[in-house]
């Protein structure tokens, strides 16, 4: 753990001095740039060209043809990653193009690495002689939060090509672009690998948390307790003195049955309503349904399972729910402490993914789901467990909570840091020479 808090640590941002003059730019934002800067409306600096959706029936999946993209859902973190074709797609971009979202989330940026169709979710924008592309891939990352302002829509928010070329295009030397964007290529690579150490060390992490929950509640506390065989060919051996059960047979399951869609309301007075996953909390759910006739309902401290797509997401009913059929609740019974079950769910939902099927998605039944292993330590036993495990994964928790943080730190100065640089805030000509 002590290696995890040194990863933690962070270098100091550096300290860059401000450009010597400044003049007053004339725009809103930024107020102030370098003596010998230019600002122009982007149109006047760049071609911008707006996208246009082709007829549906000449949009298809597949890799044969002109890659189309229709708007932001197949970004990447900086190229797309398109999966349909449309070789008569109305409006196109070029390779080194900067792509730009028009719709929700509006200002969502790509570059596009090879020619793409573009639907009217996106545009192009494409540099004119005076604006570097590399420089003005960061440009764009800095003044896109003002097109915010203009966004509007009664069902999402958009906005226009007109919008977007009438943001503000800071223009140094082109010779200084050159420079501004050479620094930022090196100084946020510098960035994004320190936080793809960070991404990669909380998957570690949870790794060992899962790691950690399944040893506890198939092979308990004690390393040196006598083993017997447990029966079942991926558990292997189990302490002598437990058992192995059906999870039918030690819990109570109770399947999820949809109502009629007239009697589900989106409000909070009634009887909140989930019909599958999709409003799971890290543990607790967040209904924002009702429905006061449902058919099926869980009880407070149910354990709520998924049996469709994705299978085996679980939480913890914190009051009583109507469920609809994507999911099942999960009473426990005498022998089985409902904490120590939500652990022992956690370690062996994954052997659904062996039953789960379905034509247009992943399904398993309350059948399936009854089929489970059961581990059934004494009581007793069950408690100390899930004591254990309460305090170790909290600890562990509470780390990824701190290297989350440690992330959003570094993607606010990354943002910060190219906006000072593309807006002459700080002086980076000398660090590329």
């Amino acid at each position: 753990m002590s290696e995890v808090l040194e990863q933690l640590q962070e270098t100091k941002p550096r300290r860059f001095r401000p450009y010597p003059d400044y003049k007053d730019s004339g725009v809103e934002w930024p107020r102030q740039v370098p003596i010998d800067w230019k600002i122009r409306r982007l149109k006047y600096a760049s071609r911008i060209k707006a996208g246009q959706s082709p007829p549906s029936d000449i949009v298809y999946e597949g890799t044969a043809g002109l890659p189309f993209l229709q708007g932001n859902a197949e970004f990447g973190p900086v190229f797309p990653t398109p999966s349909l074709v449309c070789d008569g797609a109305l409006k196109k971009a070029h390779a080194e193009d900067i792509l730009l979202s028009v719709r929700a989330p509006v200002g969502a940026i790509n570059i596009a690495n090879q020619a793409y169709g573009i639907g009217r979710g996106l545009c192009a924008i494409q540099s004119c002689l005076d604006l570097d592309r590399s420089f003005s891939y960061y440009l764009l990352l800095a003044v896109r939060s003002l097109l915010d302002q203009a966004a509007k829509g009664s069902t999402y928010d958009a906005v226009t090509a007109g919008d977007v070329g009438n943001l503000p295009a800071i223009l140094p030397h082109i010779k200084e672009q050159y420079s501004i964007a050479a620094f930022l290529d090196r100084e946020t690579a510098k960035i994004d690998t320190l936080v793809a150490k960070k991404e990669r060390l909380i998957e570690l992490l949870r790794e060992k948390r899962t790691a950690l929950i399944t040893r506890a509640v198939t092979k308990g506390l004690d390393p040196n307790a006598p083993m017997k065989d447990s029966g079942v060919k991926w558990l292997g051996k189990i302490p002598t003195h437990w058992q192995v059960k059906r999870l039918k047979f030690a819990a109570r399951i109770e399947a999820g049955q949809s109502p009629p869609s007239d009697i589900v309301y989106e409000g909070t007075d009634g009887l909140p309503f989930l019909q599958g996953n999709a409003e799971f909390g890290p543990v607790f759910p967040t209904p924002s349904l009702i429905c006061n006739e449902a058919p099926k309902k869980a009880h407070a401290e149910d354990i709520l399972l998924s049996v469709r797509a994705p299978v085996g997401a679980i939480n913890i009913a914190n009051q009583a729910y109507g469920i609809g059929r994507g999911l099942c609740a999960i009473q426990s019974g005498p022998d089985l402490d409902r904490s120590f079950s939500y652990y022992l769910l956690l370690s062996v939902r994954s052997r659904l993914d062996q039953v789960a099927k379905g034509s247009t998605y992943d399904a398993v039944t309350a059948g399936d789901v009854g089929n489970l292993p059961s581990i059934l330590p004494h009581i007793k036993e069950q408690y100390a467990i899930t004591a254990f495990l309460d305090r170790e994964t909290a600890k562990i928790d509470a780390l990824i909570v701190k290297i989350r943080k440690a992330i959003d730190r570094l993607k606010e100065y990354r943002t910060a840091f190219i906006s000072a640089a593309v807006t002459g805030k700080i002086d980076v000509r000398k660090e590329v020479e």
